[in-house]
C-alpha cells in the first residue's frame, strides 16, 4: 500500500513523505516493511503547478495544444475554454477538433497562413481570426502559436494561447465607420492632443491645406494657423475642456502660402483614457466676402 503522510524531525519541523508499506512473513512472524520518500520538492512543484493552473483558469487566455493532423485534434486545453461554450472533456475526447471551432470563412486563410509560416521555418507567429462558440456566437480571437517539431524537424504539434478580442474588433469597426464618415465630410477635421500635435486629419483638410496626411500628422496647430500660438492654444484647450466645446474664428495657412478665414468648432473628447480635441474647420472665405460687400453696400446707402 502507498500513501502520503508527514514525518516530524527531532527539532520538531515536519516534511511530507510518500510511504510504501509491504507485508512480510519471516521466521513465522509477521512484519511491516515501510519505505518513506521525502517529497518536499515534488510538493513544491505541485503547488507551483496548482497556482499556475489557477492563474490560467481565471484569466481570459485559453491554452491549447493540438496535433499536426487532420482537423487538429486537441490534446491539451485549459478548463477556461468554457467561455466558448465547450468543456475541456468535449475537446479532449476528439469529438470536437480545433479546426471545427474556426469560422468557415476564415478556415482556408488560417490554414494557408499556418502552412506558409511552417514552410518558412517560422515557429512562433500570431494570427487573428473568428471562431464559433457552441451556441453559434461568432468571436474574434488573437492566437499566439508555437510550433513543436521532432528530432527530424517534422511538425508534430501546435501550442496556442488564444485570447478573445471581440470587444477590440467592435471598437475598431466603429472607429472605421467614424473615420469614413469624417473623411467624407466637407468640413476640415483635425484630431489633436493637449500639446496641439495633430495625429489625424481628414481628406478635406488635406485638400484645403495642400499637404499630405503624413505631412500634417507631423505638424502642430501653430504650423497651419498664424493666429493660434502655443499660449493661445493652451487657453482654448482649457476653455473647450471646461465647456465641452467652443466655436471661434481664425485663419489657416495653406502649403502654398494662401491664408484664408475659417470657423472652428472644437470638441472635447476622451478616447481610450486619453484626452483629445476634435475640431472641425469651415472655410468662410465666401461668407467674409459677402459680409464685406454688405458693409460696403450699407455705407453707400448711408451716403
Amino acid at each position: 500500500n502507498t500513501f502520503e503522510s508527514v514525518h516530524r524531525r527531532k527539532d520538531g519541523t515536519t516534511f511530507p513523505v510518500e510511504v510504501t508499506v509491504n507485508y512480510l512473513k519471516y521466521g513465522g512472524r509477521e512484519f511491516s516493511c515501510s519505505f518513506a520518500r521525502d517529497i518536499t520538492a515534488r510538493k513544491a512543484n505541485d503547488e507551483a503547478q496548482r497556482r499556475a493552473n489557477l492563474i490560467v483558469e481565471n484569466s481570459p487566455a485559453v491554452l491549447f495544444r493540438w496535433r499536426a493532423a487532420e482537423g487538429w485534434p486537441v490534446e491539451v486545453v485549459s478548463r477556461n475554454v468554457t467561455q466558448f461554450g465547450y468543456t475541456a472533456e468535449e475537446l479532449l475526447s476528439g469529438t470536437v477538433p480545433y479546426s471545427s471551432l474556426l469560422y468557415h470563412e476564415d478556415l482556408e486563410r488560417v490554414v494557408a497562413e499556418l502552412e506558409e509560416y511552417v514552410r518558412r521555418g517560422n515557429d512562433h507567429f500570431q494570427q487573428e481570426y473568428r471562431i464559433v462558440t457552441k451556441d453559434g456566437e461568432i468571436r474574434w480571437i488573437d492566437d499566439r502559436t508555437v510550433v513543436e517539431r521532432d528530432s527530424a524537424g517534422r511538425v508534430t504539434h501546435y501550442q496556442g494561447i488564444v485570447l478573445d478580442i471581440s470587444d477590440r474588433k467592435r471598437i475598431e469597426q466603429q472607429l472605421r465607420f467614424t473615420q469614413f464618415a469624417i473623411d467624407k465630410t466637407i468640413d476640415q477635421a483635425f484630431w489633436m492632443t493637449e500639446d496641439s500635435h495633430l495625429f489625424y486629419v481628414n481628406d478635406a483638410a488635406c485638400r484645403a491645406l495642400g499637404y499630405t496626411r503624413q505631412e500634417l500628422e507631423q505638424m502642430s496647430i501653430p504650423d497651419i494657423d498664424p493666429i493660434i500660438t502655443a499660449e493661445l492654444f493652451a487657453k482654448l484647450w482649457h476653455n473647450i475642456r471646461q465647456n465641452g466645446s467652443a466655436t471661434f474664428e481664425s485663419l489657416h495657412r495653406a502649403k502654398n502660402g494662401r491664408i484664408y478665414p475659417v470657423e472652428i468648432r472644437g470638441n472635447y473628447v476622451i478616447f481610450d483614457g486619453k484626452e483629445y480635441n476634435c475640431a472641425f474647420a469651415t472655410d468662410i472665405t465666401g461668407r467674409k466676402r459677402a459680409e464685406e460687400a454688405l458693409r460696403e453696400s450699407e455705407q453707400k446707402f448711408r451716403v
